[in-house]
């Protein structure tokens, strides 16, 4: 059989309590030493003569003093590396404002944008550039904002490291001048005058130039030259050649209040061939509405509107010119006019107490005439009153001759005033528009023969107790300057008289009225010049007149008052003219007239009776 093996008892092995503390502390102690290794390292890196410190990487630029808007310039970005250690995959990137338009750079950019280049190793002390060019624009005096970024990373390091550096340019000129000849202050309502000139200011012509003109909307223009190109205020210029000069003209009025400015901008460009809009150069400039200087108001007939005021021919009109001095200056030797501008007035009919300067449809007065005008304080208010008659009738030649009007205004003017630019002064007044109603005249006749010594009545002349005599009558038309339309004339027949149903018109209608007696002649409208170019409308009717013994020795009456109303096309008023009543007298027959009293009824046959009749 085998034996068992036996363990040595003799012998134990015993392990070391304070082993595990031994172990950590050599482990401490080695962190220790890699610890000071490190340290000695990084503290032997950091103080070599190569080392990298980032603050001596610079962003230089060179502009030029001189940048005009819209001209072509180049700049020079550079970038300089002072440290001791060079750098790689260095790379440059500007942001550009937004009114400048790239054209070229060297080297070329990287990107599409035109903003990015790749300057790649930059050795220590040493320094690249990127040169740009291209065209900057806006106002003068407008600062545009570049801002340069460079990242890189330093040859010892795997690090990217950034620097960012911004320069201001100043748009100090243009290849396009303006010049604006734009009031400062200008009176509300007053007209005034405005001009813009452009100028090409470069060695060669600029195409298809576009200025644009943004006004108040209170800002009522007229005589725009030249006229706009569309229906804004827009103009396209197709060539404007090296050195050549263009304007844009026109008058306004301003109506605001005092105290309140208004704002012109005016902006012009050009087209590139792209189609492209390029802005140049624009300017703003600032209107003052200022109190006016002095006051006038002009009336006529105690109306001072411009637009509501009628007038009739052979009319007076009364006019009053009033000044009032609101200024705190004194205005010294004034002079005053009123311009009456028509071709109706009848200059003969003057009334004046001054006895001002009459001359060219206009009437002046100065000190010579009112001594008051040689000097008129603040505060100061002066009238001045005079007529003038409206022709009684006109002598028409052409069919042109129609619509009359009488336009009217005041205007002062004087020199010497102290506080107005240049010590002047120049006010107009209101405008007074008067239209002329038409001449619309009406004649009424009772004839027992006419013009050609004709009889067209009948029965005994004069009338004799109950014998019926018929007589004729005429009513005539004439109309001389305004169209008139819905017309009629009237007339009554007294209650002794009938009606004989014998009538004729040259135009329109004739109707009578049996019970209310009424005689109306219509006409839908009359034109111009009836009575002078044309001939005048008439319309005939017989009456009947039986007298009785109570008549005996007095005149028949054969029609009442007659009456023509009509409305006026030019004037809108309406015209009412009247006419005496017709009796048997008939003062306008060529061979019975003055023989119309009722006379006792005769046997013998009167020499003037006619038994016949129309």
């Amino acid at each position: 059989g085998g034996k068992l093996g036996m363990v040595d008892m003799t012998k134990i092995d015993r392990k070391d309590p304070n082993r595990k503390k031994k172990i950590i502390g050599w482990i401490i102690f080695v962190l220790f030493i890699l610890l000071a290794i490190s340290l000695a390292g990084f503290y032997f890196f950091i103080n070599r003569q190569d080392k990298f410190t980032g603050k001596n990487i610079n962003i230089e630029f060179e502009i030029p003093t001189l940048v005009s808007s819209g001209e072509e310039f180049s700049f020079i970005v550079q970038l300089q590396n002072n440290e001791e250690v060079g750098l790689k995959n260095a790379e440059l990137t500007i942001q550009f404002p937004d009114d400048f338009r790239f054209s070229s750079s060297q080297p070329l950019a990287v990107n599409e944008a035109h903003n990015a280049w790749s300057l790649g190793e930059i050795k220590s002390k040493a320094s690249k550039k990127v040169k740009i060019s291209g065209q900057l624009f806006g106002e003068i005096g407008s600062k545009k904002n570049f801002n340069a970024i460079v990242t890189y990373l330093p040859a010892n390091f795997n690090s990217e490291f950034q620097k960012s550096q911004s320069f201001t340019m100043a748009i100090n000129d243009s290849i396009i001048d303006l010049d604006l000849e734009i009031p400062v202050k200008v009176i509300s309502g007053r007209l005034a005058e405005y001009k813009i000139t452009y100028t090409n200011n470069s060695r060669a012509a600029i195409e298809r130039v576009r200025l644009t003109l943004t006004l108040p909307d209170d800002l009522e223009v007229s005589d725009l030259n030249p006229p706009a190109t569309g229906d804004d205020m827009i103009w396209e210029i197709d060539s404007l050649e090296s050195r050549e000069s263009q304007s844009i003209s026109f008058k306004g009025v301003l109506s605001a209040e005092e105290g309140q400015m208004r704002e012109i901008k005016t902006e012009i460009g050009y087209v590139d061939k792209n189609g492209e809009y390029n802005y140049q150069i624009g300017e703003t400039s600032i209107i003052f509405v200022v109190n006016p200087q002095l006051i006038l108001d002009l009336s006529v007939n105690g109306s001072t509107n411009n637009n509501n005021n009628t007038a009739s021919f052979g009319q007076r009109l009364d006019y009053i010119l009033s000044y009032h001095n609101e200024s705190q200056s004194t205005i010294k030797n004034m002079s005053l006019g009123v311009d009456l501008s028509s071709k109706v007035l009848d200059w003969n009919s003057l009334v004046d107490s001054l006895g001002g300067e009459v001359g060219n449809g206009t009437i002046r007065w100065d000190k010579t005439q009112l001594k008051d005008l040689a000097s008129i304080a603040p505060g100061d208010y002066g009238e001045i009153l005079f007529s003038i008659n409206v022709e009684d009738n006109i002598i028409v030649t052409n069919d042109n001759d129609i619509n009359f009007t009488i336009i009217s205004q005041a205007k002062a003017t004087s020199t010497e005033v102290v506080d107005i630019e240049g010590g002047s002064l120049e006010i107009s007044s209101n405008i007074i528009t008067t239209r002329i109603n038409s001449r619309l005249d009406l004649r009424a006749e009772g004839r027992y023969y006419n013009d050609e010594y004709l009889p067209v009545g009948s029965g005994p002349i004069p009338p004799q107790v109950n014998q019926m005599t018929t007589y004729q009558i005429y009513w005539y038309l004439k109309n001389n300057a305004n169209e008139v339309s819905s017309v009629e004339v009237t007339a009554f027949l007294p209650d002794d008289v009938e009606w004989a149903d014998n009538h004729s018109v040259s135009a329109g209608t004739l109707d009578y009225d049996s019970v209310a007696r009424k005689v109306t002649w219509t006409i839908n409208k009359i034109p111009p010049h009836v009575g002078q170019l044309i001939p005048e409308l008439e319309a005939r009717f017989a009456v009947e007149a039986t007298p009785t013994s109570d008549d005996v020795g007095k005149l028949l009456i054969l029609l009442g008052k007659s009456q023509v109303s009509a409305d006026d096309s030019y004037t809108g008023e309406e015209i009412v003219k009247t006419q005496d009543l017709i009796t048997s007298n008939l003062k306008t027959d060529p061979l019975v007239s003055g023989q119309g009293v009722v006379v006792e009824a005769s046997s013998n046959i009167n020499s003037n009776s006619n038994t016949n009749s129309l």
